[in-house]
């Protein structure tokens, strides 16, 4: 009769090896590793940036320390753009990336604002 048709990649097809479907579980699994130390490069170069400006802006003569923060913010958050943009990160990706990074310095100059 011949080989039964293959299910579609697309739909979660069965591998060949065991005839399970594929789950994006095991998909996600086996770049996980490669996906967290990526997540954590952009986490500390995000907790360092931010640590380097708030303390920039702290030691500043300034009358109001906080516009300052909150526009070298806003130059960071251009930036990280800038980056994704060159680099082709697709936005909302399973690890963290410039786009991600971008957002959470955005975030903290728009709350610095509404203080």
């Amino acid at each position: 009769m011949g080989s039964p048709p293959q299910a579609s990649p697309f739909l979660g097809g069965a591998s060949r090896r065991n005839g399970r479907p594929k789950t994006m579980l095991s998909r996600l699994s086996r770049n996980s590793s490669k996906d967290y130390r990526q997540s954590l490069r952009v986490i500390g170069r995000f907790c360092t940036i931010v640590l380097f400006f708030a303390c920039w802006a702290a030691v500043r003569h300034w009358p109001h320390p906080l516009y300052s923060l909150s526009n070298m913010l806003r130059v960071a958050f251009v930036a990280c753009l800038a980056f994704a943009l060159v680099r082709r990160e697709p936005f909302g990706d399973t690890s963290l990336n410039y786009w991600d990074e971008g957002l959470g310095y955005i975030a903290i100059a728009a709350l610095l604002d509404a203080i």
